[in-house]
């Protein structure tokens, strides 16, 4: 039996001679130019090892397709850059391949070039090197999915991205290279009932796409747009219009964000939405507003599964700490009953008791106004309008980030005595989070509270805050949970 490190230098030897063939150009019989524009370059090459190596080539130097000129068969590819093609032919004659000290752009568009060329074994091999970058492909993604999508059949690349936008889907629509997203790739996305982001951010999204995408480019200044300019950035969104779930936006972004753009919108469409907001009783005729688009087990319009599923993970830390690490709603020990919510007419402390008094424990969402804060609070037992503290052993207090919900802040109670306090609306603590929403029949918003003082950390850095919006869900725990 020959020694491994025997064949190993043999392997070796054969492939300095196949490429020492090339670099020498012996004996060559094919011309390769490649590239486009000033960037061309010719590549002399041998039928016998491409033909053996690849079965595009295969096919595209028989005798059927190939043409000669003189005594060489010649070809172009003007898709493939001479930098990239360099290396795939030397890969091709040697079975070696550096990517270390090749350009992350350029291993792309090697990468997409060996679909078209039926080198499988080596786009393997860069995908598993772009693996080991994951943090260059996080900071490229919009790069990246429309290379696994678009650019060719690269299974484990799809599944990669797929499960990155699933967990953090602002990946995505926040990532510097948005507005290069392809059309068709873009509605697929939106088309996803699985997409978490916050219905609001889409549309901000979809507003910048729009904005970029239309010829000639529009002003960023919306408030200097002409009627045709509207007409232009209506036409380039038409197909995305029926993928927004305009009902789980809220009437404050409604009127801040949607409204200035109204002229985009189909006209049915938008006195639909002015009904919806206006007179939230009446159920929505129009068929882009039947249904929700998106898989939320809840109706919230600040959190998604992802950080359902952290705080979840709080109420129940001590018996499931996996909880947190997936997003499946199967997974969920609880469902969450949305009770109020401050935009649909129960800004005030009267309208939050009537709503959710004596509905067992619930979990309050609380937007801050004029921040990009959302701040929360769980009560395992049930609010009540009396005036007294309420005592708890389980209740927490959280500051959420959206972006990365494993850098929340969480804080428990101490002061078990204090823990909750029924006053106002719903408020934890000895002004650790008091939230206060202006009183029926009273022309005044009064300051909310986070002062720490019952609970074990700060959750926001400032002590009083203004409530923008809210939300209070009942908890009720499933009679089948399944754990992992």
């Amino acid at each position: 039996m020959m020694n491994s490190l025997l064949i190993a230098g043999l392997l070796k030897t054969l492939s300095k001679d196949l490429c020492h063939l090339l670099d020498e150009a012996i004996e060559y019989n094919v011309l390769i130019t490649t590239g486009a524009g000033d960037n061309t370059k010719t590549f002399k090459a041998h039928t016998v090892i491409l033909r053996s190596r690849s079965t595009y080539f295969h096919n595209a130097l028989s005798d059927t397709w190939a043409k000669k000129e003189s005594d060489n068969i010649v070809f172009t590819k003007p898709n493939i850059s001479p930098e990239a093609f360099e290396v795939i032919l030397k890969y091709i004659y040697g079975a070696t391949i550096k990517l270390p000290a090749i350009d992350m752009l350029v291993i792309l568009e090697i990468l997409i070039a060996t679909d078209e060329l039926c080198l499988t074994e080596l786009a393997d091999y860069i995908i598993d090197y772009l693996f080991s970058h994951q943090q260059w492909m996080r900071e490229n993604f919009v790069l990246i999915y429309q290379t696994a999508f678009l650019k060719g059949s690269f299974k484990n690349l799809q599944s990669f991205c797929l499960e990155i936008i699933e967990k953090t889907p602002d990946i995505i629509f926040k990532a510097k290279d948005f507005t290069d997203i392809d059309p068709k790739l873009l509605a697929t996305l939106l088309g996803q009932s699985n997409l978490l982001t916050p219905e609001i951010e889409v549309w901000d999204s979809i507003i910048k796409w729009g904005i970029f995408n239309t010829s000639p480019p529009l002003g960023l200044d919306y408030k200097t747009w002409s009627n045709d300019s509207f007409e232009k950035l209506k036409e380039t969104l038409q197909q995305f219009i029926p993928l927004i779930n305009f009902t789980v936006i809220s009437s404050s972004d409604f009127y801040q964000k949607i409204i200035p753009f109204q002229h985009i919108l189909p006209n049915d469409l938008y006195d639909d939405l002015l009904k919806f907001h206006l007179a939230p009783q009446i159920n929505p005729s129009h068929p882009f507003l039947r249904s929700p688009k998106r898989n939320q087990q809840f109706q919230s319009i600040f959190i998604n599964n992802v950080h359902a599923a952290w705080i979840m993970s709080q109420v129940d830390y001590d018996k499931s700490p996996t909880l947190h690490n997936g997003n499946n709603p199967k997974l969920f020990p609880y469902n969450l009953k949305l009770l109020i919510r401050g935009s649909n007419g129960g800004m005030s402390d009267e309208m939050f008791h009537n709503n959710c008094d004596m509905k067992g424990p619930t979990i309050t969402i609380i937007k801050v106004k004029d921040k990009d804060e959302i701040l929360g609070g769980y009560n395992p037992l049930s609010w009540d309008s009396s005036t007294k503290w309420v005592e708890s052993y389980s209740s927490f207090i959280f500051s959420l980030n959206r972006t990365n919900v494993n850098q929340s802040i969480v804080s428990r109670v101490l002061n078990h005595s204090k823990a909750i306090r029924n006053t106002h609306g719903p408020s934890f603590g000895d002004g650790d989070l008091w939230v206060k929403v202006t009183s029926v029949g009273k022309n005044v918003t009064l300051p909310s509270f986070c002062r720490p003082k019952s609970y074990d950390k700060r959750i926001f850095n400032l002590e009083q805050f203004q409530v923008e919006d809210y939300e209070v869900f009942q908890i009720i725990r499933k009679t089948t949970v399944i754990y992992l």
